[in-house]
């Protein structure tokens, strides 16, 4: 799932996608879209939860981020913050926007 998502970032954003890793792993990152995106194949555990959320917050402080998503195999939700939103957004859904 996430090499399909890698596929889809690299059409659309060329040399503009980077992996991220300074303290923090997010999957993907597009500096001048501020976008971070996450990839698991399901949010239902706690701690596949708290590890996502997590990532995307660190990130967010080092950052700014204007969009924050976390890609799933079907679960979609909002996740308000107190500085954040992260989408959580079916792959499919993604992948059709």
């Amino acid at each position: 799932m996430e090499n399909l998502v890698a596929i889809q970032l690299r059409k659309k954003y060329k040399d503009e996608l980077y992996y991220y890793h300074n303290g923090v792993e997010v999957d993907f990152v597009v500096p001048y879209e501020k976008l971070a995106v996450q990839v698991t194949y399901s949010f239902a555990d706690f701690d596949t939860r708290k590890r996502e959320i997590t990532a995307l917050e660190k990130l967010a402080q080092q950052m700014k981020l204007d969009r924050m998503l976390i890609i799933t195999k079907d679960e979609e939700e909002t996740i308000m913050g107190n500085e954040f939103i992260i989408e959580v957004i079916p792959i499919w859904k993604w992948l059709l926007s």
